[in-house]
């Protein structure tokens, strides 16, 4: 058997020597090698990655390095012997990982069965893994500056010099920053985010910013119109500012008063708050009179007051009736004089902006009369207005009601209504049912009445009383002319002498009309 050194040679010179038949079919145009020559793959060329290398100081890289033969197929099994060009720089292992020894460059070469590679690997200063800013939090004043620093650090925790930091606030409105890391307070607000960035990476502080001391005082809020009673909504804002317009958090108490009252109100409420965090909210006040132009003003110790802007108070909703104008004593048959009824709102105004109708009606009537003329009037600026009222039937004791819907009735003073002008007789008894020559049961009333047939209460008026109708030729016998008393005049003696059906009395007093009764019937 040849020795193991020959048989190494003899392969190594086999190989080469079907590399130079696989190169020279390629040459003459023959088929791919790869597919018509048997026998171990030969080394053409060796790849390696990655192809333009970095390493910071101090760290390590793993290159690698893949032998291919020349149809560009890895060469199975084939050894890879590495060796940098500057140790001192870059250093590499039998596995080829890479450490970055000193700043500068070096060779980093592969070879494989005489065949090399080679990439230019570049040790750098170490990376930046850390940015601290300092201070990482604080407060300033608007106005005020602070000089922020940022300090670089690489993954052992050491101090990174010579870099170059940006610097950014991701809220210019209220803080700014400068390239230099000088941020000033611009606006009341934060904490705001100023982050310090170090080759990509960034570190940042919390800023916030807070306004000055309250010089003077804002409505936020203006009053708005509203009705009489009601609260003014939304909630009156008055804000505690600085010198520069910016709200402070201040926490003193803030009283609100009225600078102009056209109508002469009260202002009701809480009038006096304290601040929180600035702002003084007045959430109950009302004023109880209507009027245009009205004014807020408000005060706090120490600082320069302020006045509202200008705002309308109106009546309100109708909440109660009243008899303005109360009904009087008035004649059956006659308009009263007029009556007027008028609207308020819970404070008692007038309310002139209510339209509903108003009704009247008589709630105590001692005689059940109606009620007549206009009772349904809408309001004028709150006032109803009833000029043609009448009742025809005379009493004492009358009351009228006043309604709107909604709204409990409201009853008036008590009044009379007189008898009219006497213009006839009237019986008031009941029609006759007697015996002849017997007292007519009961004794025959007659009354002087109105054109209504009220009685009118005069005395001494004479009536007389005959036979209106007469069937049988009888006699009515008895006292037949009697005085009024209380304008009734009395008969208690009347007779009629004959028995029969068809009969009626007649009433006379000249120059009033006659009356006459209903037909009766004498028995025997």
């Amino acid at each position: 058997m040849p020795p193991r050194g020959w048989a190494l040679a003899s392969a190594s010179s086999l190989r080469a020597l079907l590399g130079a038949f696989a190169l020279a079919g390629l040459a003459c145009g023959g088929d791919d090698p790869c597919d018509s020559v048997a026998g171990p793959a030969v080394v053409a060329q060796v790849d390696l990655s990655p192809d333009d290398p970095g390493v910071p100081l101090g760290t390590t890289l793993q290159l690698q390095a893949v032998p291919r033969s020349a149809c560009g197929n890895p060469v199975e099994d084939a050894q890879v012997a590495w060796t940098t060009s500057a140790p001192g720089v870059a250093s590499v292992t039998a596995s080829g990982m890479v450490t970055g020894e000193g700043i500068g460059t070096a060779d980093i070469t592969a070879t494989s069965e005489g065949v090399s590679s080679s990439v230019t690997v570049t040790v750098r200063a170490p990376d930046v893994v850390t940015v601290e800013v300092a201070p990482d939090q604080a407060t300033i004043t608007v106005g005020e500056t602070l000089a922020l620093t940022a300090t670089a650090r690489d993954a052992d925790g050491d101090v990174l010099t010579g870099r170059t930091v940006t610097w950014s606030s991701d809220d210019e409105t209220v803080a700014s920053v400068t390239g230099a890391g000088v941020v000033e307070g611009e606006s009341p607000g934060g904490p705001v985010t100023i982050t310090a960035t170090i080759e990509g990476v960034s570190g940042t502080a919390a800023i916030a910013v807070r306004p000055g001391p309250p010089v003077r005082l804002a409505f936020r809020v203006q009053p708005s119109d509203v009705e009489a009673g009601e609260g003014i909504s939304p909630a009156v804002e008055v804000v505690l500012l600085d010198a520069a317009g910016n709200q402070t958090a201040d926490e003193r108490a803030v009283t609100i008063t009225l600078a102009e009252n056209p109508g002469g109100a009260s202002l009701d409420g809480t009038t006096t708050r304290d601040a929180d965090n600035g702002v003084a909210t007045f959430a109950n006040l009302r004023l109880n009179r209507p009027g245009n132009g009205y004014r807020l003003g408000a005060s706090a110790e120490g600082l320069t007051g302020a006045t509202s802007d200008a705002f309308a108070v109106t009546a309100g909703a109708v909440a109660s009736l009243e008899f303005t104008v109360q009904p009087v004593d008035g004649t059956a048959g006659l308009p009263l004089a007029p009556v007027v009824v008028t609207l308020r709102d819970s404070e008692g105004n007038v309310a002139v902006g209510a339209t509903a109708p108003v009704t009247v009606s008589l709630g105590t009537n001692p005689t059940d009369a109606p009620l007549q003329g206009t009772l349904t009037v809408a309001p004028v600026a709150g006032v109803a207005t009833f000029a043609d009222l009448r009742v025809d039937v005379a009493a004492a004791g009358y009351r009228l009601n006043a309604t709107v819907a909604g709204i409990e009735p409201e009853p008036s003073a008590s009044f009379t209504i007189r008898p009219g002008t006497p213009v006839k007789l009237r019986f008031i008894s009941p029609t006759p049912n007697p015996r002849e020559d017997r007292d007519i049961e009961p004794p025959v009333q007659v009354a002087v009445s109105d054109a209504w047939d009220n009685t009118v209460p005069v005395g001494g008026t004479p009536v007389s009383i005959s036979l209106g109708e007469n069937p049988v030729d009888a006699n009515l016998a008895g006292t037949t002319t009697r005085f009024t008393v209380a304008g009734v005049a009395t008969f208690s003696n009347l007779e009629i002498t004959r028995s029969g059906s068809g009969f009626t009395l007649r009433a006379t007093s000249f120059p009033l009309a006659s009356a006459e009764t209903e037909p009766f019937t004498v028995r025997n």
